[in-house]
């Protein structure tokens, strides 16, 4: 019987490789008020962080215009590869059905 463990998200960051500059998160809040990703890309990347290792998840646009790509899972982190975002736009994101490697 497999065991079941509760995984609880901790933060969201969109994440760019800038270059050799290196790669950069722009921390973005779970509640309240939006975060604000001034970084123009054709990809963004969102980033959920765990507080326990992930191996898989869903992520689901709620409202705005984005297309979710690419899901992965490494250590604590999904990442999941977004396109399609316009200029100004609030997109909300949805990351359900996480499995855990425990």
């Amino acid at each position: 019987m497999p065991r079941i463990i509760a995984i609880t998200l901790s933060s969201a960051a969109s994440r760019l490789t800038h270059g050799t500059a290196g790669t950069f998160d722009v921390a973005m809040p779970l509640t309240g008020t939006s975060g604000v990703e001034d970084r123009s890309a054709t990809t963004h990347n969102a980033v959920f962080t765990f507080d326990a290792p992930v191996t898989s998840g869903e992520v689901q646009v709620v409202s705005g215009t984005a297309t979710v790509g690419p899901i992965s899972g490494s250590g604590n982190d999904l990442t999941a590869h977004v396109t399609g975002v316009t200029s100004r736009e609030n997109v909300v994101l949805r990351v359900q059905n996480v499995n855990g490697d425990g």
